[in-house]
């Protein structure tokens, strides 16, 4: 019995010996989850658009597409620095201890195998991924098509003036641009491949996920974009009049955009005739009644051209418009921001950067101006 009783006390010891081991990251509490840490500018990762997988569960017009992200989605963009959550005081060092080394959950488990199966963002199978700025007109025409063309995407918006390391990798990934790189939105990763240029992201967009923004026929390819030509010449005249640096440069650059508007009338009324031609309905967009690519790839500049040159140059869109007699051009341009996908997509570019829009675009654009007439 002795023997026996000794046996048990050094079993006791030897259990009194064995503690749970407590992790080395152990003291994590205070950061939210590693999505957000992940996803924000502030870390130079490639598993941002891995971890964030499966986050959008947003709906465009009409309850598809992308319209509102949820919130660990606009942390995770790189305009929002990572978010510190307050620890809970009424926790003892024993409670944290216990969590730390407790056996995981079943259903923690399942977390975890579910985590690592799921399918990333841009790779085949994966929603389609597009890298936007909410103030760059340029990414806004991927965006419109990705509104438009009624599927989910994963949508990451970037600060330029501190892109992030996700950003930089998906450009590397599709341009053909020789180092040093400066990446540009937008960027769409796709079924495993990475795209780039606006113009033809938009069209790829329509194309691949049969949109009705695309064109029907070759009429309606000719119709829009020959309107989309001459008015997508508006936007260089539109920064050469933000870069003036004297009253007579000025006026002549405005004096240029005058002319060009004229010119964006007689295609507008071109390519409505030929598409009532071809059986096409009246309407006030390029393709008649059809809201197109030829939209989609030239709307972006209207606020550009009314709020930015108002602001910084005096130049008044639609009262330009009206005194020339644009007719046409009035109503193409009224249509057009009273597009749901447009009313969306600038109401959404108002809450990522806090401000309303016509003062996002106008603190954006500041950049720009040097000479202000002063």
């Amino acid at each position: 019995s002795a023997r026996l009783l000794r046996g048990r006390r050094l079993a006791s010891r030897a259990r009194a010996h064995v503690r749970p081991a407590v992790r080395a990251d152990g003291a994590h509490d205070g950061i939210v989850d590693d999505p957000l840490v992940h996803s924000s500018s502030l870390v130079s990762t490639r598993l941002a658009p891995e971890r964030a997988a499966g986050e959008s569960k947003t709906g465009g017009p009409n309850g598809t597409g992308s319209a509102s992200l949820t919130d660990a989605e606009i942390h995770g963009s790189s305009l929002v620095a990572t978010r510190l959550a307050p620890s809970s005081k009424s926790e003892t060092p024993k409670a944290k201890r216990a969590t730390n080394t407790s056996t995981p959950t079943k259903s923690a488990t399942q977390s975890v195998s579910s985590f690592a199966t799921r399918v990333k963002p841009g790779a085949k199978g994966g929603t389609p991924l597009l890298y936007v700025s909410p103030t760059c007109p340029h990414a806004h025409k991927a965006w419109l098509a990705a509104l438009e063309s009624g599927t989910e995407f994963d949508i990451r918006f970037e600060d330029l003036s501190a892109k992030s390391a996700n950003l930089q990798d998906a450009f590397m990934d599709g341009t053909y641009e020789p180092e040093p790189l400066v990446a540009k939105v937008p960027v769409l990763k796709h079924e495993g491949r990475t795209l780039v240029e606006s113009l033809l992201v938009a069209s790829y967009v329509a194309k691949a996920f049969k949109s009705d923004v695309e064109y029907a026929d070759a009429t309606e390819a000719y119709a829009g974009s020959l309107f989309a030509s001459q008015f997508n010449a508006l936007t260089p005249l539109y920064m050469q009049a933000l870069k003036a640096k004297s009253v007579t440069e000025l006026n002549n650059k405005l004096d240029a955009l005058r002319a060009q508007l004229r010119q964006c009338e007689r295609a507008l009324a071109i390519a409505q005739a030929h598409t009532l031609d071809a059986g096409g309905a009246p309407g006030p967009f390029a393709c008649g009644a059809r809201y197109t690519l030829a939209e989609v790839t030239t709307c972006t500049m209207i606020p550009r051209l009314a709020l930015v040159l108002g602001h910084y140059r005096g130049f008044r869109l639609h009262k330009e418009i009206e005194d020339a007699g644009l007719v046409r051009l009035g109503e193409w341009v009224d249509a057009c921001v009273e597009r749901p996908s447009f009313k969306q997509s600038t109401s959404r570019a108002s809450e990522v950067t806090g401000k309303d829009y016509g003062s996002a675009l106008i603190d954006f654009s500041g950049k720009f101006v040097s000479w202000t007439g002063k």
